[in-house]
């Protein structure tokens, strides 16, 4: 990789050198934005806001304390990336045709579990962009990561399963059958109670009325016409 790094470097440092001195066409090289929670993955650009250049020599430095450099990704041209000291990343890239504006490189970054909060910042420390007349006057932007607090969610009640829902239905059940044969008893019990409690009078006034009948010597006495009489009443 240093090899390469320094192959591409060269060929840049040769252009340059043949195409001549800082041309008065200014270009804008800035570094995107973004945020992020400790132990996350995060995505960070380098655009250039220019359409004729042809390749680059770029350093930068990042907040080690924060972030780890994990990989990068070019678009459209051909580079390399010397990543040797931690918290500097040397660019360099060329193409032979001239490079739109955009993302010319994406870096990968993972915020650290032990970050602190606030700002990683991300800045350029060299930079120099070759146009076809030579390197262009450059207006820069540095760019990071805010690193944020992690929220924990509230924690959630789930609702009760079927099989308690069931258990709970059969509990309510078992209740309703229980107090319904109690009072199916209880209305028995009473009810016989008070038939008892009929029959009892029914045999004295039986009695009281055949002993007056009796001490009155009434004729034709029929003990069975009186019961059947008083039974009727009854019901």
């Amino acid at each position: 990789m240093k090899r390469v790094f320094a192959v591409v470097l060269l060929a840049l440092l040769t252009f340059y050198t043949i195409v001549g001195t800082v041309t008065a066409q200014n270009a804008q090289l800035y570094i995107s934005n973004a945020t992020a929670r400790p132990g996350d993955m995060v995505e960070i650009n380098v655009n250039l806001a220019i359409d004729n250049s042809f390749g680059a020599s770029i350093t930068l430095v990042y907040d080690n304390s924060r972030l780890t450099y994990i990989s990068h990704r070019f678009n459209g041209v051909m580079g390399a990336v010397n990543h040797a000291r931690n918290g500097e990343i040397r660019i360099a890239y060329a193409s032979g045709d001239p490079i739109p504006a955009g993302t010319v490189i994406s870096l990968q970054f993972s915020v650290n579990n032990n970050a602190a909060l606030g700002a990683a910042s991300i800045r350029f420390a060299r930079t120099e962009v070759g146009g076809q007349n030579g390197l262009l006057n450059l207006n820069t932007a540095n760019g990071g990561v805010t690193v944020q607090t992690v929220t924990t969610p509230p924690p959630t009640t789930a609702p009760p399963t079927l099989p308690e829902n069931e258990i709970g239905c059969r509990v309510l059940l078992s209740n309703i059958l229980t107090n319904t044969e109690r009072l199916i008893r209880e209305t028995v019990t009473f009810r016989k109670n008070l038939i008892d409690i009929w029959e009892t009078a029914v045999i004295d006034l039986l009695e009281h009325l055949v002993g007056n009948m009796i001490a009155l010597d009434v004729p034709n006495i029929n003990i069975v016409d009186i019961i059947n009489i008083i039974t009727n009443r009854q019901r």
